[in-house]
C-alpha cells in the first residue's frame, strides 16, 4: 500500500505544474475573451450611435426639404432604372 501512496504522491507533483499551467492559460484566454467582447460592443454602440445620427439626418433632410429629397429620389430611381433596363 505505502508503494501505491508513493505512486500517486510523485504522480500528484508531476501533475501540479502542468495544472497550474492550465490554469494560467485557461485565465488568460478568459481575460483575452473578455478584452475582444468588450471591443466589440464598444464597436457596435459606436456604429449604432452612427446610424442613429445618419437617420435622424436624413428624416430632418427630408423634412426641411421635400422638394430635394423628392428630385433626388426619382434621379436615383432613374438611374437604377437604366442600370436595370441594360442588362
Amino acid at each position: 500500500m505505502q508503494h501505491s501512496n508513493q505512486k500517486n504522491s510523485a504522480a500528484n507533483k508531476a501533475t501540479a505544474p502542468a495544472r497550474d499551467l492550465a490554469n494560467g492559460m485557461t485565465e488568460m484566454a478568459s481575460e483575452i475573451a473578455h478584452e475582444g467582447y468588450e471591443m466589440v460592443a464598444s464597436k457596435a454602440r459606436l456604429v449604432a450611435d452612427t446610424a442613429e445620427k445618419a437617420y435622424d439626418g436624413g428624416t430632418n433632410y427630408v423634412k426641411e426639404n421635400p422638394g430635394k429629397a423628392l428630385l433626388g429620389a426619382a434621379a436615383v430611381g432613374f438611374l437604377a432604372a437604366l442600370w436595370f433596363r441594360r442588362k
